[in-house]
């Protein structure tokens, strides 16, 4: 096992993109909340954030300088190059107690990375190259696509510091964070050269001089994933370090004729998991929304020469008037039931109840209890939905 995790460190990553989530979440709010959106987009572009950061940094920190530290700056020069980042990267030394940690500040002409406590004392010069390069991951992923990531990012952060948010924004945020960590740790493993830099930084932070190879430590976290298969984060910023070098490990050591989509599968089970209804972000939540609105059109279409005021005041409580028609890329049937196999039992009984819903909204037409069988089978539910059926309206009816 130690011989083939260690082919995996070494191998060339695939080019570095945003993930899933990231694109999911910035179209989520650029479509839904597009005032939102534009007001956010103009503030992070103002100069007086930029005056704001410096002014803050010269005040906590010591600037460091090209002549006195070269080998930071051309780990900096490196990881600039690698990641293709035009913008300046301005080191500096907190003059404060802290743990032992880095952070990039950004503003549009240049990035501020901070380091904190004695990192670097603690790393070797390797492993601070991986901690500099994720850090200008985070810039990077900040500048792309015309900065959406990073309006996305202060959409999230001010909806955070508000407190008292819909459950859903709040695992948004959570989730918008930890996939954040893992696309920053792929700029670092891409920087330093291997993810093995990377994984021992995120040890060696943890554990001190304590001596564990990365190698050791990825094969430990792969042990975790085969003993407890269902294992996800519960991170709030990051996730849990066996996480995080299992997943830089097997993006950098990834086998590139293995479908498109595979890896991002793991990601999202490992980051997070198989969510239940009450415990889905708005990415999720608007997307059960479209299933729902997908389904009823079906059953109202199904239904059409039967309907009654029962069945129609009903269905407009879900989709006023008659609803809007489909657009273009709206979930079909066949959609929802792929992308519901994979969901949570929760999940899937809140479509089966929506269901059960409307068969038994007029029990004097048996059309209506027939067509949402039919669609119960053609989503792949019809077992629980006879389950529940049984157990609740034909034994309610007794």
């Amino acid at each position: 096992m130690k011989t083939q995790t260690n082919i995996a460190l070494a191998m060339k990553p695939e080019p570095l993109h945003p993930l899933p989530y990231h694109q999911q979440i910035a179209r989520y709010f650029q479509s839904r909340y597009s005032a939102v959106w534009a007001s956010f987009d103009a503030a992070r572009r103002a100069e007086i954030r930029r005056s704001e950061v410096e002014l803050k940094l010269l005040k906590t920190s010591f600037r460091l300088s090209e002549t006195d530290h070269p080998g930071l700056y051309e780990a900096v020069a490196r990881a600039r190059s690698i990641l293709g980042l035009e913008q300046p990267i301005i080191l500096y030394q907190s003059n404060r107690a802290h743990q032992d940690n880095a952070a990039m500040f950004f503003t549009e002409k240049e990035g501020h990375l901070q380091f904190e406590g004695e990192i670097l004392k603690v790393l070797r010069p390797e492993e601070i190259a991986a901690v500099i390069g994720h850090e200008a991951g985070h810039y990077k992923l900040w500048t792309l696509d015309d900065g959406r990531y990073h309006t996305t990012s202060r959409i999230l952060d001010t909806i955070k510091a508000q407190g008292d948010l819909h459950p859903s924004l709040k695992e948004s945020c959570r989730l918008f964070q930890l996939y954040t960590e893992i696309y920053c740790d792929r700029a670092g493993a891409s920087v330093a050269g291997s993810a093995e830099p990377m994984v021992s930084a995120l040890v060696r932070l943890a554990a001190g001089e304590v001596i564990v190879s990365p190698a050791d430590y990825i094969a430990q976290a792969e042990e975790i994933f085969r003993r407890s298969g269902a294992e996800c984060s519960h991170g709030d910023t990051h996730p849990e370090r066996f996480i995080r070098a299992r997943a830089v490990a097997r993006w950098f050591g990834r086998d590139m004729a293995r479908p498109e989509g595979e890896l991002d599968r793991l990601i999202e089970q490992m980051i997070g998991g198989r969510k239940g209804l009450n415990e889905i972000d708005a990415v999720a939540r608007d997307r059960l929304a479209d299933w729902t609105r997908t389904i009823l059109r079906h059953l109202d279409e199904s239904v059409r020469e039967v309907r009654t005021t029962g069945w129609q005041k009903h269905f407009d409580r879900f989709q006023p008037g008659d609803g809007n028609p489909p657009g273009e890329g709206s979930p079909t049937l066949e959609g929802i039931r792929e992308g519901l196999a994979g969901e949570s039992g929760t999940i899937r009984d809140y479509f089966v109840f929506l269901l059960m819903d409307f068969a038994a909204v007029d029990p004097s037409v048996e059309k209506f209890m027939t067509q949402c069988k039919e669609t119960a089978v053609l989503l792949g539910l019809e077992c629980r939905f006879d389950e529940l059926v049984q157990r609740d309206l034909i034994a309610l009816a007794a």
